[in-house]
């Protein structure tokens, strides 16, 4: 069946057409998912970054009132005893002053005098295996 050369030239028309959306919803797929990526990674990645420098301001402030509990010259005299249950005991008052989750005493020498646990209380061997990593 012959067709006439108008209808010809609009099916042409047609298939060129719909060849040409097809091809730039390809192109504009693309260039979304790309850029979608891109932005996700960029995201990721500041919020990465901001997590790391929240970390370390609160390993910061964790490190400053260690310094301040071990300037107290109560807890100075406490350890001073060097009796385990005793400081034990004595330093749950540190332990909420500091409001900390953990909070450990040792001696000079590296015995454990103490170890307040916000959960339960682990076990002074595995404090001891913690504390030496």
């Amino acid at each position: 069946m012959r067709l006439r050369l108008r209808t010809q030239l609009l099916i042409a028309t047609v298939l060129i057409s719909s060849a040409l959306t097809a091809a730039s919803l390809l192109v504009v797929r693309q260039s979304v998912r790309t850029e979608v990526r891109g932005q996700t990674a960029s995201g990721v990645f500041a919020s990465v970054q901001a997590f790391k420098r929240i970390e370390q301001q609160e390993q910061e402030e964790l490190r400053r009132t260690a310094g301040m509990l071990s300037e107290l010259p109560t807890l100075k005299a406490l350890m001073t005893t060097e009796h385990s249950a005793t400081i034990q005991d004595a330093s749950t008052q540190f332990w909420q002053l500091s409001g900390t989750d953990l909070l450990v005493l040792a001696a000079t020498s590296g015995e454990l005098m103490a170890v307040h646990v916000a959960d339960r209380t682990p076990p002074n061997s595995e404090v001891k295996v913690l504390l030496a990593d």
